[in-house]
């Protein structure tokens, strides 16, 4: 992967990590919130967190490499989990990024 693309990732990251700090301020949460990072997110938080859609959030919960917890027939992650798996990909040389406008 050439440099260009991983210092477009590093910030796509960063503006991913700003965004939710903007969201998190509009909902009145703490931005030290205790515990944040280690509570479940299920596909709805997943989306809400990345800003994607459904069919995204959903299809990188059948990917093999994301990072899930089975509870019962339930599939979660936690945010420490995914941010480690965001990061990871941002360094991986297979990663790519698809724009789709709409």
């Amino acid at each position: 992967m050439s440099e260009g693309a991983l210092v477009l990732l590093d910030r796509l990251l960063d503006e991913v990590t700003n965004l939710r700090k903007e969201v998190q301020e509009l909902k009145g949460i703490p931005a030290a919130a205790p515990n944040v990072e280690d509570e479940s997110m299920d596909v709805q938080a997943v989306m809400d967190y990345l800003g994607v859609g459904s069919y995204a959030a959903r299809e990188l919960f059948k990917r093999k490499d994301f990072p899930t917890i089975r509870i019962g027939k339930k599939l979660r992650t936690t945010r420490k989990l995914l941010d480690k798996w965001l990061e990871e990909q941002s360094r991986n040389e297979k990663t790519y990024l698809r724009v789709v406008n709409r």
